[in-house]
C-alpha cells in the first residue's frame, strides 16, 4: 500500500532461496507467478539479457556497470548503488553508484548502527521497500531534512550461501509504489549480481 514501508518481502511473495547458478536465477523468476506475468511482456527478456552480460563480465567493474545500467535504465531508478559489507561485518562500503548525491556517497563507509534502508536490509537479510516520503520519514527519521535522501528506496540484500555480502539499492526522487513484479525483479538482479561477483576474488573495501 502506498504510504507504508514494506519491511519484509514475506509480504511480497515469500522467502528468497539461495541461488546456485545464473540459470537458477532465471528459472526462479519464471516459476514465480509475478515473473510469469511480466515474462509475457519484457521482463523475462530483460532478465535473460542481464544475466548473459553478467556471465560474460571480465571484471568486478563490469559486473557493477551491468547491474547499475539495469537499475537506472531498466527499472527507471533515479539513482542506484552497489554496497559491499566489509570483513568485520560492521560497515557497508560503496563500490559503485549512479546518480548519487555527493553527500550520500560521502556517507560511506556506513556503520550498521545507522538505521537506514540499506543497513536494515543487510542486517536482517530481508529486502526493504520504502514507497513514499511519509513512509521514509516515519521509519527513518535520521534522513528527514537531508538533501542527500531519496524519497523511495529499494534495498535488496545480496548473499553468498547464508552469508550477507552487500546490498543493491535503487532510489527514486518521488513516491514510487513497488509492484510485486518489481520486487521479484530486483530480488533476481541481486541474486544474479551475487553470483557474478562470486567469480572474482574479493576486493578489499577502500
Amino acid at each position: 500500500m502506498v504510504g507504508a514501508a514494506v519491511r519484509s518481502d514475506r509480504e511480497a511473495g515469500g522467502e528468497r532461496g539461495n541461488p546456485s547458478s545464473m540459470s537458477h536465477v532465471v528459472g526462479s523468476w519464471v516459476q514465480n507467478g509475478s515473473g510469469v506475468a511480466l515474462a509475457a511482456a519484457e521482463g523475462f527478456e530483460r532478465l535473460t539479457a542481464v544475466v548473459g552480460r553478467l556471465a560474460g563480465s571480465r571484471s568486478v567493474t563490469e559486473v557493477y556497470d551491468h547491474i547499475l545500467d539495469e537499475l537506472v535504465a531498466g527499472i527507471g531508478a533515479s539513482s542506484a548503488a552497489v554496497t559491499i559489507l566489509d570483513e568485520t561485518g560492521g560497515h557497508l562500503h560503496l563500490r559503485a553508484g549512479r546518480g548519487l548525491h555527493p553527500d550520500a556517497s560521502a556517507s560511506f563507509p556506513l556503520s550498521l548502527d545507522v538505521v537506514v534502508p540499506v543497513t536494515e536490509a543487510v542486517t536482517t537479510g530481508i529486502p526493504v521497500w520504502v514507497d513514499s516520503r511519509a513512509a521514509r520519514d516515519r521509519w527513518y527519521p535520521i534522513v528527514v531534512g537531508s538533501d542527500a535522501a531519496v524519497v523511495s528506496t529499494a534495498a535488496v540484500p545480496m548473499r553468498s550461501g547464508d552469508q550477507q555480502i552487500g546490498v543493491l539499492v535503487a532510489g527514486y526522487q518521488h513516491d514510487h509504489r513497488f509492484l510485486e513484479t518489481e520486487r521479484v525483479y530486483c530480488n533476481a538482479l541481486a541474486d544474479a549480481c551475487s553470483l557474478a561477483l562470486g567469480r572474482f576474488p574479493p576486493v578489499a573495501p577502500t
